[in-house]
């Protein structure tokens, strides 16, 4: 009788092994999921801000979207802050350096919406962009 309750016992430890395996690999991935998540993110925010910025003043000259610039515009400095304290950035200084000009420039659209000042927004769009550019060449995301 010991041995088919041994077995049983040996067949649980197996299962349990198992499913909790199963249960920690989606935990051990989630940070890369994190980074992919937040860089959609950052896309989309991006795209926004193009919007705003560049393409509703060209659809309709009354309708430059200050308020909507200033919003994705938060959203890019915020993002670009938790990007920095994700594992994969820790020790990867120039990373983190460009997030916090990333920041930056996304905070300078955001006063200068508040200021309602389309031509300085244009501006600070393009050193965003710069900034975009050049981390992603540097770390090809």
């Amino acid at each position: 009788m010991l041995g088919p309750r041994r077995r049983i016992s040996r067949m649980r430890i197996v299962v349990a092994l198992a499913v909790s395996a199963a249960l920690a690999l989606p935990a051990l991935g989630a940070k890369k999921n994190d980074l992919g998540e937040m860089m959609g993110k950052m896309e989309a925010a991006y795209t926004e801000v193009i919007k705003a910025i560049m393409v509703s003043p060209m659809q309709d000259e009354d309708d430059i979207s200050f308020g909507q610039a200033g919003l994705w515009s938060e959203d890019i400095s915020k993002l670009a802050g938790e990007l920095a304290k994700l594992s994969e950035f820790e020790k990867d200084e120039s990373a983190r350096a460009f997030l916090r000009r990333l920041a930056n420039d996304a905070r300078e659209i955001q006063g200068l919406a508040k200021l309602e000042q389309w031509e300085g927004m244009t501006a600070a769009l393009i050193r965003l962009q710069s900034t975009c550019m050049a981390c992603h060449k540097e770390n090809r995301f």
